[in-house]
């Protein structure tokens, strides 16, 4: 794994070595085999918007699947790519990351995307779930509002909240 993330000489236009690069790594973790200096390659990754698309979904597969830990340093790129994203499934596997992130602004962004009743309902409970992992901080009223949502996944969600924390 060292020496596959080791190696500098690809640049994000030699999609097909970096993805097979992605994928060994990936396989490599699947045996059990997983260190910190990956799971920092793999966040840098995914940060890098001149990536295409489909390494860019492996690198939030990779850390949504093998990264218990918070995120630390580079946690700012996974905000930032969430930001940015336009295409809804890549936005919709950074919503499992955002709760690994320990900065303020993640879990503002998810509260805020929970609250947009415009945005996919799918990633809304996304959003609402990652919440659920920590303790919303929101007030008893916002999650009340959420009983009353015309998507039946996000007002089920909000049924589990108060279920779980009264």
């Amino acid at each position: 794994a060292i020496e596959l993330i080791s190696t500098k000489s690809y640049s994000p236009r030699d999609s097909i070595l970096n993805l097979g690069r992605l994928r060994a790594l990936y396989q490599i973790a699947l045996h059990g085999h997983e260190l910190k200096e990956v799971q920092y390659f793999v966040m840098d990754v995914l940060g890098q918007a001149l990536q295409p698309m489909s390494i860019r979904y492996l690198a939030a597969d990779y850390l949504a699947r093998f990264s218990s830990d918070p995120f630390d340093s580079l946690q700012f790129s996974v905000i930032r790519a969430f930001e940015r994203a336009e295409d809804i499934q890549f936005k919709r596997q950074l919503a499992r990351l955002l709760p690994h992130c320990s900065a303020t602004k993640a879990n503002s962004l998810l509260v805020s995307t929970l609250a947009d009743r415009e945005a996919d309902e799918t990633l809304r409970l996304l959003c609402g779930k990652a919440l659920m992992n920590t303790r919303p901080s929101q007030g008893v009223g916002f999650f009340r509002s959420l009983l009353e949502d015309d998507a039946p996944a996000v007002s089920q969600w909000a049924a589990h909240y108060f279920l779980r924390y009264g």
